[in-house]
């Protein structure tokens, strides 16, 4: 099959995804391996996480680790940049080439392939040509001219998250070794250390930098240590490097560099390399025009780039700073959030192999090294980008498909574990997980950020953690976990159809269809369309919600079909519109497929089709958005077979018409499974009928036995849809006609003021009330808990300053409810006409807070943690807050609370000025504030500042935040300048 793959490789295109939001990277590297040796020529913004855009001109060098398609960004290990008569280890600037040791490229003289990268340095005539093995980087450099030829090894370098400290030691005229040690930053690949080991074909000089300036050591160790090496070089000569890295030790780099590197070269790595491609390549074969293979294979490619490699050749290996070894190789780099859905049930079929040992270190992750399931896990950190236990259904559809080599009880007590795991909460997406209100009270509700895509993702864990548990004979947990898979059902809302976010109350939360601000809110990227039609293990349930199939069929349809605009700031995630189904956002997925649950599959065969054909493309700008280490283009190619898992721990693959005439996977036994069609699939995208082995094959499913058997599927395929195939309910992959209850809420719901305005100028009434009918409520105004000793509420009460309420409700036959936390702003502000103030930020928020600054007094007070989705806050530039009252009045003071983060570049404002202004435009100065400290390093706060004013009469107030960077101004800045509730009184 090698043979046939290496035919493969020349259809692969790894720019494919580096332009647009890909955030494809297009070096060297080998299946699932260590190195990702590519170049980087940014080290910050969104569309460079992987080091590299298609956009850029300019390259700073070479990397060893880099990440395929994330939407995070880190690593970026271990830079090396040869030069021409530039001796200077100064990178310069990311947007002025000339400043530093960078060098221009030209897409015309760069080239990429399967474990093969080549580019010229168009500045210094320097050929670099790039090859990898699992964990060594081979380069070799041309240098074309005569003159002082050199080489940098830049340690420093990082992509989101800073080196803190670098060491480089000189161990002879051929050899060198040192690391990169980092400990947080943006991306979160948390504390770490990158050990390098590196030897050169030919002797050098080498000079050591601390930063920039020159040292006399031939060991040292700073925050930026760095190396330039000097050769004696006439034009045409090579110089050949091979780099071994580890994250376990510098013995375990040297060890790693004598086992894959000391016996070989270049062309050898290079040969081992593709080999290795062929090989994967050669695991499915398809018919189709030359641009269908391009994008196919190049997504096949992408499909096998990661999780990457992490443990030495001894087995060691470090997970969450801590130590390990195992007798099996460990991987990392794990986004399952994205690739439970399909990247791993496609290994399942094709990769069994490597996925035995990609679940394998996942369960090692609780069975050796005794943590919980890491939610995403980077370089061994689990960075919690995503929320949830995700790792769940990826080791539960090992077990439910009957992996080989796979220990199911050590399995299945990791995934219990991960169901119960409290105190690990996503840095993202509201900041709290919601488990508390998840396991104690049965749903989570609105006050949780992003709730209900946590929920239905929970739910969907749960279930397949009871497929597993009724597999192993468990059934009090089988029932247990499926008796909680089924909450979702208490957030429907049967006036919208959708799932609503739900306070603890039990009130329905205040929601905008029609407005992304209110929707990000609740759900991942505002899909509240992809998670309301999210319950793969539990289709006879959501499909009753909606009044059974046809109406299910009506809602699906209306989504696919709406395109009225939506306000409000849209998503980087969400993208790929086809109506409100987004392509670009992973928890859509599995929605053009849901059709076949309700007898309608001609519908999934047009809306698959149109996304196959809308949303990839073969060159760099052919992925819609982030390609999620291997997840959407795994979509593409189950898609583009017409097999496809909705629910993995189900076996099952819904079929849709293939995009291909013949197609064959390869399996590891020997057998094969062929898909074919009778005519042309691009020109006939319709099901007529379908044959297995020669038979009439009714369903509108396959099963993951009947692929693994071998055999062969024939798709007889028209132009016009068949809207009987598959239409009788006996065909369905599911029965609806027995839908399950969702699990009682046995405890009492929160207390609730059905005032919802949370600002007053003089005084307020608070009135509360509960819809556990017979409960009893008690409150405290004074911060403390409430309990039953609290004060008893025994009908409205006024307050006339700001107050935080706490109150809590009683049941003698429920549990006590959820605490409901409350602080009421007294400003005068609320005073305003209808309208005011009118806000206008300069400059516009493009990230975190509302255009039209409503954050800022909305009475919802931002927490300490930059994306609870409150805080207004603008990067790299003052942030100015213009306030127009409509009338005029005077103030005393003015309050907000700004962020310090100072590892993520949250820094307080050097100086706050507050001016008003009359109503012929004249303005002066109310007051003033300024940072009196330096902060430390690693400060993370929030800090509150009251700011006295002149009691001047106004009509408007100008706030005027100096971004921390104006206390270097002969230093670009980059930090971010954040206000939230602003109060004035």
């Amino acid at each position: 099959m090698a043979a046939l793959g290496e035919a493969r490789l020349d259809y692969v295109n790894p720019f494919i995804g580096t332009g647009g939001h890909g955030h494809t990277f297009p070096g060297a590297t080998v299946p699932f391996g260590m190195i990702q040796l590519s170049p980087s020529n940014k080290s910050r913004g969104w569309d460079w996480v992987s080091g590299y855009h298609y956009s850029d001109t300019g390259i700073k060098g070479f990397a060893h680790t880099h990440l395929s398609g994330t939407g995070i960004g880190g690593l970026g290990d271990i830079l090396v940049m040869p030069t021409h008569n530039f001796d200077s280890v100064d990178a310069g600037s990311d947007d002025d080439l000339r400043s530093g040791y960078r060098s221009a490229f030209s897409h015309d003289q760069e080239s990429a392939s399967p474990g093969y990268y080549s580019v010229k340095l168009l500045d210094y005539d320097i050929d670099v040509e790039l090859t990898a093995a699992a964990r060594v980087g081979f380069h070799r450099y041309t240098f074309n001219r005569n003159g002082d030829n050199r080489v940098v090894i830049d340690p420093s370098h990082f992509i989101a998250q800073p080196s803190h400290e670098t060491h480089i030691e000189v161990l002879s005229d051929t050899t060198i070794r040192g690391y990169r040690r980092s400990i947080r930053g943006d991306g979160q690949a948390g504390p770490r250390t990158a050990y390098f080991y590196a030897e050169f074909s030919t002797p050098f000089r080498a000079r050591l930098f601390d930063a920039d300036n020159a040292i006399e050591a031939q060991s040292h160790i700073s925050r930026s240590t760095k190396a330039l090496l000097d050769f004696d070089l006439g034009a045409g000569d090579t110089v050949e490097l091979k780099l071994a890295l580890s994250f376990a030790s510098a013995d375990g780099a040297k060890e790693n560099f004598e086992t894959e590197a000391r016996d070989q070269s270049f062309d050898g790595a290079l040969v081992s390399a593709r080999k290795q491609w062929a090989e994967k390549l050669s695991k499915i074969d398809i018919s189709g025009t030359h641009s269908q293979k391009v994008i196919f294979y190049t997504g096949m490619y992408h499909s096998f780039i990661a999780p990457n490699l992490i443990s030495d050749v001894n087995g060691d290996f470090r997970v969450q700073n801590q130590s390990f070894n195992t007798d099996y190789p460990q991987y990392s780099n794990y986004s399952t959030w994205d690739t439970f859905r399909t990247l791993h049930p496609m290994y399942s079929l094709i990769e069994q192999s490597q996925n035995k040992a990609l679940v394998q270190s996942m369960i090692s992750r609780h069975a050796v090294s005794k943590l919980e399931l890491p939610k995403w896990e980077m370089n061994g950190h689990d960075n919690r980008c995503m929320p949830g236990y995700s790792m769940v259904p990826v080791i539960a559809d090992a077990v439910l498909k009957g992996m080989p080599g796979i220990d199911n009880e050590a399995a299945y007590q990791a995934i219990r574990h991960a169901a119960f795991g409290r105190d690990r909460h996503s840095p993202n997406y509201g900041r709290d997980n919601g488990m508390d209100e998840y396991l104690d009270f049965g749903y989570i509700d609105a006050s949780v950020g992003s709730s209900l895509a946590k929920m239905p993702e929970y739910n969907y864990y749960d279930g397949v953690i009871a497929q597993v548990a009724k597999r192993l004979a468990k059934d009090e947990d089988a029932a247990m976990f499926e008796s909680r898979s089924l909450s979702f059902m208490h957030m429907f809302e049967t006036e919208t159809g959708f799932l609503w976010p739900r306070e603890s109350s039990g009130e329905w939360a205040q929601m905008q269809l029609d407005n992304w601000d209110s929707l990000n809110r609740h759900y991942i990227s505002g899909n509240i369309w992809a998670y309301s039609t999210f319950a793969p293990h539990a289709m006879p349930e959501l499909v009753n919600l909606h009044g059974g199939a046809e109406a299910f069929g009506d809602k699906l349809d209306r989504i696919f079909n709406e395109t009225t605009p939506i306000g409000g700031k849209q998503h980087v995630d969400i993208s790929g519109f086809i109506g409100r189904y987004s392509h670009g956002d992973e928890p859509a997925h599995h929605m053009a497929f849901l059709y076949n649950y309700i007898g309608q599959g001609y519908k999934t065969q047009e809306r698959v089709r149109q996304i196959l054909t809308s949303f990839y493309g073969d060159d760099e700008n052919g992925l819609d958005n982030n390609e999620d280490m291997g997840q959407m283009s795994a979509w593409y190619i189950m898609a583009a077979l017409g097999i496809y898992p909705v629910d993995p721990s189900a076996k099952q693959y819904i079929l849709t018409s293939p995009l291909h005439s013949y197609a064959s996977l390869n399996l590891e036994d020997g057998k094969r499974f062929t898909i074919t069609t009778d005519k042309d699939p691009m020109s006939n995208p319709y099901i007529e009928r379908v044959t297995l082995n020669g038979k009439d094959y009714a369903q509108a499913y396959i099963t993951h036995e009947t692929i693994l058997a071998g055999g062969e599927l024939v798709f007889y395929v028209n132009d016009t849809p068949n809207k009987q195939w598959a239409a009788s309910s006996e065909n369905w992959p599911v029965r609806l006609n027995e839908p399950r209850t969702p699990p009682s809420i046995k405890h009492a719901l929160s207390p609730f003021d059905a005032d919802v305005d949370k600002m007053f100028v003089t005084s307020r009434e608070i009135s509360l009330n509960t819809n556990t009918q017979g409960a009893s409520m008690f409150y405290t105004l004074d911060g403390s808990e409430p309990s039953q000793q609290s004060i008893p509420y025994t009908g409205a009460f006024s307050i006339d300053d700001t107050t935080t309420l706490k109150t809590i409700a009683f049941h003698e036959q429920l549990a006590p409810s959820k605490v409901l936390t409350r602080t009421y702003v007294k400003s005068a502000l609320a005073g305003l006409s209808q309208g005011y103030p009118e806000i206008t930020l300069r400059p516009e928020p493009t990230r975190f807070g509302d255009k039209k600054g409503r954050f800022l007094i909305d009475g919802e007070f931002a927490t300490k943690h930059a994306r609870d989705g409150r805080w207004t806050a603008v990067r790299g530039s003052d942030l100015i807050i213009e306030m127009v009252l409509g009338e005029h009045t005077s103030f005393e003071y003015l309050s907000l609370s700004t962020l310090i983060d100072v590892p993520r570049q949250y820094q307080a404002p050097a100086k706050i000025e507050v001016f008003g202004s009359d109503e012929q435009g004249n303005e002066f100065s109310l007051g003033m504030w300024e940072l009196e400290t330096e902060l430390s390093a690693w400060a993370h706060q929030l800090l509150p500042i009251r700011i006295p004013l002149q009691n001047d009469v106004v009509n408007a107030v100008r706030i005027k935040m100096h971004n921390y960077g104006s206390r270097t101004p002969d230093k670009p800045s980059n930090f971010w300048v954040s206000a939230d509730e602003i109060v004035l009184n």
